[in-house]
């Protein structure tokens, strides 16, 4: 089993009116739209996972989802960074 850790910051946003639904729900309330469209981008600050050096590499998940996000089904595409 490797051995690794990370940390880091986790920023997200979505189309919703004022605050996210799904963040004190767990993912299981309403949008406040007919869909949900997002964007969670990570920045990893300084950490190795099994000798690989990931210090500030960022990566984004770009997503559509369904009203209620914990349904599944999510369309979603990744912005990675190059030395990824």
């Amino acid at each position: 089993m490797p051995s690794w850790q990370i940390a880091g910051d986790y920023f997200e946003t979505c189309n919703c009116d004022y605050l996210c639904p799904c963040i004190p729900s767990n993912m299981a309330g309403k949008a406040t739209n007919e869909w949900c469209n997002f964007a969670m981008v990570f920045h990893i600050e300084k950490r190795n996972s099994d000798g690989i050096n990931l210090d500030d590499l960022a990566f984004a998940v770009i997503g559509h989802a369904a009203q209620i996000m914990g349904n599944g089904n999510w369309s979603v595409g990744l912005i990675v960074d190059d030395r990824a």
